[in-house]
């Protein structure tokens, strides 16, 4: 079997979270032979907790040695560059989210400056990879999600149109400092969190106009409202506060609405003001069925089927058939549902009979 050798740079939340999901490939051999930090008694103790060889002390450091994959887990300011030297070293890269941004402080800087300047740093990091010939991956995860990989295969069977998509990833705020500031998180909640939905809207348009006309349904157009709601008087005004607070200059509440080539829409909410732990939800409102696919509180999706001129009843996923006669059997807690990416994802299960109209 095939050996990819990964180095991981950073050893906190996302470097977790990317080692566990490293440790879960499926295809390959992929081993975590590495890690560096900018603390290096941080390194050395994920390192001794994760079994995992070397310690190092700078990027500089890994990149010297023989791994074939830099995974960069980082604070989003520091993404671009740390890709950039990894494709300099000749190594293929993987980028947790955002891909890059613009860093600088809100007050600083206009719209128009920072979205040039945000696609000008993603284009030249796609020139990198081009140059270096190497992979240059962003890592979104709900791409793979088996809710996901369900809800496109339900979407495949049903055909007709996705009109319209609702999308939330909120929960009571960020664990990180560095994400509540513009000049090392380039955005707040709309951008951290509302990313991930957006990334499975854009993912279910494109194959759409795949599957329909042979080329992906692509975004036309955005408008975007944000708030700093944990600013509000009133909630300002309270003793005692169950959600995080302290955002310096970036949004803790965000709506997106971007419409497609095809005139359909997508709407999505990233918030950092949402108790009850961590909502990631999606419903896909189509012309032939409506798809539930909700990672957290994991509903493992339902949908609704149009039947001569009616609606169906919502059944659960487990209950759904769809072509390949593959179902998720059982519910498992949120993005972690022990199953392989994509439609591997989807554990073969038992035969069942349509639901009733």
């Amino acid at each position: 079997m095939e050996r990819v050798r990964v180095g991981i740079v950073g050893a906190g939340f996302a470097a977790r979270l990317h080692l566990d999901g490293w440790r879960r490939v499926h295809g390959v051999r992929a081993e975590v032979v590495a890690v560096t930090c900018a603390h290096p008694d941080r390194a050395e103790a994920f390192a001794r907790e994760h079994g995992i060889d070397a310690a190092v002390a700078s990027l500089d450091a890994l990149l010297d040695l023989p791994v074939d994959v830099v995974d960069v887990c980082v604070p989003n300011h520091l993404h671009s560059d740390h890709a950039r030297r990894a494709l300099a070293a000749g190594k293929h890269v993987v980028v947790e989210k955002p891909l890059t941004g613009c860093f600088v402080a809100r007050r600083d800087a206009t719209a128009e400056r920072m979205l040039h300047d945000a696609l000008a740093d993603a284009d030249a990091l796609v020139a990198a990879a081009d140059a270096a010939g190497r992979w240059c991956c962003y890592a979104e995860n709900w791409v793979y999600a088996p809710p996901v990989a369900k809800a496109d295969a339900l979407l495949a069977e049903a055909g007709g149109t996705i009109l319209r998509i609702q999308g939330e990833e909120s929960h009571s705020g960020t664990h990180s400092e560095p994400n509540k500031h513009w000049v090392t998180a380039g955005g707040g909640a709309l951008l951290g969190k509302g990313c991930h939905p957006l990334g499975a809207a854009l993912h279910l348009k494109a194959q759409e106009g795949r599957r329909r006309d042979g080329r992906p349904i692509v975004p036309r157009s955005v408008i975007a409202q944000t708030a700093s709601l944990t600013r509000v008087e009133a909630f300002a005004a309270e003793a005692h506060k169950y959600l995080r607070t302290g955002y310096e200059d970036v949004e803790d509440w965000g709506l997106l609405v971007c419409t497609f080539s095809d005139g359909t829409v997508a709407e999505v909410v990233g918030g950092d003001v949402t108790l009850g732990g961590v909502r990631n939800r999606m419903t896909v409102y189509g012309s032939r069925v409506v798809v539930e696919a909700n990672l957290n509180p994991n509903s493992a999706g339902a949908r609704v089927r149009a039947r001569r001129g009616r609606a169906r009843r919502r059944v659960p996923q487990r209950e759904a058939r769809d072509p390949r006669r593959l179902v998720v059997t059982r519910a498992r807690r949120g993005l972690d549902a022990g199953l392989p990416a994509g439609d591997a994802g989807l554990r073969r299960g038992r035969r069942v009979r349509p639901p009733a109209a």
